[in-house]
């Protein structure tokens, strides 16, 4: 039987948005539309989040300057209530990205879509969602699958830089480091040994968290500030 509080339709919405989009904004775009055209009717304890949430995202050319100068703003995105979860989704590096980030936000409550977690612990939800599964309903075995173990909810927020939490990407390949240090051929075997000993492999993806991060934050709006201040510079000289 159809819950009157978790529909069909809003079920059916839900697993399609669980089973993915491949990676494919305008196709999440249609997911989260969909969606969203069923949450006003759902109770606020489902739609609200009052812990930190984290998400993970691999950062492309341009994307960079978008997080530093007002935020990048994708609309409805997943996120986790997990920090640990963040960090190991969908890996540490991809090639083709120039680095890797962790946000952490606790969100205004006009920026929360859905907390999925909570709709897990509703008895309601969990009656529907078992109702629907065995009637067969679209995309009830992604919801099935994914269920509250993700720790996901979602957000509307914009990822801006003085959120990252954490930032890996992967330093240069070992003989080039110590090429630029000027290190002889002779002991770089030794230093090799210690580097692996103190759990340190160059040319391999390198996370650093909290302040650290905070640190590669801050100096990187110091050096954009610079940017932008030897830039107002120079135009003031050309008139």
């Amino acid at each position: 039987m159809t819950s009157t509080v978790y529909s069909d339709e809003f079920l059916e919405a839900l697993g399609a948005w669980q089973r993915g989009w491949s990676e494919d904004p305008d196709r999440r775009a249609q997911l989260a539309e969909a969606l969203i055209m069923h949450v006003a009717h759902l109770p606020m304890s489902v739609c609200a989040v009052s812990s930190p949430c984290f998400r993970k995202r691999f950062l492309y050319h341009g994307d960079c300057e978008r997080i530093f100068l007002g935020g990048l703003d994708e609309g409805p995105t997943s996120w986790t209530i997990h920090r640990a979860y963040a960090k190991e989704f969908k890996g540490h590096h991809r090639r083709e990205a120039e680095r890797a980030a962790v946000f952490v936000r606790t969100p205004e409550p006009e920026e929360v879509v859905l907390n999925i977690v909570s709709l897990w612990a509703d008895p309601t939800f969990r009656s529907a969602m078992s109702s629907f599964e065995s009637r067969g309903g679209p995309n009830a075995d992604a919801l099935a699958n994914f269920k509250a173990s993700q720790g996901e909810v979602i957000l509307t927020s914009k990822l801006v830089a003085i959120d990252i939490v954490g930032l890996t990407g992967v330093s240069s390949a070992i003989d080039d480091l110590f090429d630029s240090l000027g290190i002889l051929d002779a002991a770089r075997a030794l230093l090799m040994r210690d580097l692996v000993s103190a759990g340190v492999y160059p040319g391999e993806p390198t996370w650093v968290w909290d302040e650290a991060a905070i640190s590669v934050v801050d100096r990187t709006y110091d050096r954009l500030i610079e940017k932008l201040e030897q830039l107002t510079r120079t135009a003031l000289s050309r008139r």
